[in-house]
C-alpha cells in the first residue's frame, strides 16, 4: 500500500494569503494627508515661510512629527490588522490613525486663539 498525503485547510490558506496579498496591495496605493489649511501652519510646523523668510523666532514647532512619533507603533500595528483583514479594511484604519495622529500634535501646537489646533486634520490623499 503506498502512503497517502492529504493536505488539510489548503483552501483556507490560499484565501488567507490572497486577502494578505490585496490588502498589501491596497497599503501601498493608500495615502492619508495629515495637516492644517490654515495658511500660517507651514510657518509656524517649519519656522519659516514657505519663500524661506523667518516666520517664527523660536524656531519650527514640528508638531506633526511630533504627533507622528507618538503614533507610530499604533499605526504599525493597525496597519498589519488592515492588511490581514483585507482591501476593504485598509483605508478606514489608516484614515483613523491619520485622525490620531493629527489628535496627537494637537498638544504641541503653539496656543495663542486655538485655531491652528482646531483645524488639524487627516483626509485621504492621491499618489
Amino acid at each position: 500500500m503506498k502512503p497517502v498525503l492529504t493536505f488539510v485547510g489548503l483552501k483556507e490558506a490560499q484565501a488567507y494569503f490572497s486577502r494578505l496579498k490585496s490588502g498589501a496591495e491596497a497599503m501601498a496605493r493608500i495615502v492619508i494627508l495629515v495637516g492644517s489649511a490654515e495658511p500660517y501652519a507651514y510657518g509656524i510646523h517649519y519656522g519659516r515661510h514657505r519663500r524661506g523668510t523667518l516666520a517664527r523666532a523660536a524656531g519650527g514647532t514640528n508638531y506633526l512629527e511630533k504627533g507622528l512619533a507618538q503614533r507610530r507603533e499604533h499605526i504599525r500595528k493597525a496597519a498589519a490588522a488592515a492588511v490581514e483583514k483585507g482591501p476593504q479594511a485598509v483605508a478606514p484604519a489608516m484614515l483613523a490613525q491619520g485622525q490620531a495622529v493629527a489628535s496627537a500634535a494637537r498638544p504641541f501646537t503653539p496656543h495663542l486663539s486655538g485655531t491652528l489646533r482646531r483645524s488639524l486634520h487627516a483626509v485621504p490623499g492621491r499618489r
